[in-house]
Order: C-alpha cells, then structure tokens, then sequence
C-alpha cells in the first residue's frame, strides 16, 4: 500500500512522474512481487486497469528506453575517486 499512498502524493502535489521511470521504480520497490496475484496488490494506477508485467516484458522495456542508454553510458564512465566524500566506505 506504500505505493499507493505515494501515488496519492505525487496527484495531490501536482508531480507528473515519467511513465518509464515511475514503472521502473515502483518495480523496483516490489521487485520481489513477481506472481500475478502478488502483483495486483501493488497496483497504484487507480485510473488504468490493472495488468500483470512480467520480468521479461518488464527487462525488455527498460531495454529498449532511453533510461537504458543513459545508465549504460553513465555506468561506461571511469570513476572519479576524487569526488568521494571523505568519509565514504571503502573495500579497497
């Protein structure tokens, strides 16, 4: 239901979240719901009836935005550890 009270939120506040990142998140945050009758639970689109994604449609439509690309070239980029904060953990 945390969900649901986000949404709520985000109308109440006047916040149009991007219908790819909103789904990515709220998959994110039920990512262990994967049953079609889990799933349902976390529904929060009140105004579009409910309907199951799979991981693989769900995987393949991350894959084919533009949220994807981003994070692949973000992900392709050296890290730079001078711009740690000083009191970050580190394993190294």
């Amino acid at each position: 239901m945390f969900m649901v009270e986000v949404s709520k939120r985000e109308k109440e506040a006047g916040i149009v979240p991007d219908p790819d990142i909103d789904t990515y998140m709220k998959v994110t945050v039920a990512s262990p719901v994967i049953s079609r009758k889990d799933q349902a639970q976390y529904w929060c689109h009140m105004e579009v009836p409910y309907s199951y994604v799979s991981v693989d449609m769900f995987s393949r439509k991350f894959k084919e935005s533009r949220y994807e690309k981003k994070l692949d070239e973000k992900l392709s980029e050296p890290y730079d550890k001078s711009q740690s904060h000083k009191d970050a953990l580190s394993f190294s």
